[in-house]
């Protein structure tokens, strides 16, 4: 999508519809909310396009298992005294 350099403020009222319509060269640059899909669709050269913020993000990766820690070893034993 092209920037116009406009700077908006307060509401930006998007077009609610229950349904994605036939895309038509017309709607190249129309804005509408599907309420059924709560999805947000953005109309480009080619047809709708999914504009939404909210699409699902993917899952977060599990951490891993920490390592055993190693066996420490026995001491020596002391040498004996001479006679």
């Amino acid at each position: 999508m092209k920037f116009y350099g406009i700077d908006a403020q307060g509401s930006f009222i998007v077009e609610k519809l229950a349904a994605l319509p036939a895309w038509d060269i017309s709607d190249k640059g129309r804005i509408v909310y599907i309420t059924t899909s709560q999805k947000l669709y953005g109309g480009i050269s080619t047809g709708w396009s999914d504009v939404s913020l909210a699409a699902s993000s993917g899952t977060s990766g599990t951490s891993g298992t920490s390592g055993t820690s190693g066996i420490s070893g026995t001491s020596g034993t002391s040498g004996t005294s001479g006679a």
